[in-house]
């Protein structure tokens, strides 16, 4: 990844990665409370919750992403660098990054309850894991 010009190296401090993982729970609770608004935006902000926690694994790996398709690159690098047990995790969050970039621009409305709902548990249950691993 790192010849790909994808991902490149970054010296990042351990305030800086609790700071993202703070972030991320704050999200979590913005996807809870927009439950009731915007079913789309709920796992917008859930999915985007995830990814704060993806940031945190590659900054404490020593890595950041380069150049264009960040969201990929965090789940390239997340597939490259967690133990294999992960793989299921990893592909569900590309699952929700595709709902996510389909509910920002292309179709509003399409994000049922339950995805939402589904979402945030994820999201909430992957944040722990990566503070936990990190």
């Amino acid at each position: 990844m790192e010849r790909a010009g994808l991902i490149e190296h970054c010296r990042v401090a351990k305030a800086e990665i609790k700071e993202l993982l703070k972030l991320a729970r704050r999200d979590m609770k913005t996807a809870q409370e927009l439950m009731n608004i915007s079913l789309d935006w709920a796992l917008i902000v859930a999915y985007n919750a995830a990814l704060q926690a993806g940031f945190a694994v590659m900054y404490a790996k020593g890595f950041r992403p380069k150049g264009p398709d960040r969201h990929k690159t965090v789940i390239r690098f997340l597939h490259a660098s967690l133990e294999p047990s992960f793989k299921p995790t990893i592909n569900r969050l590309d699952r929700i990054r595709k709902k996510r970039h389909q509910a920002v621009y292309r179709l509003a409305g399409t994000i049922s309850e339950r995805e939402a709902r589904a979402t945030i548990k994820f999201a909430e249950e992957f944040i722990i894991q990566v503070a936990n691993l990190i």
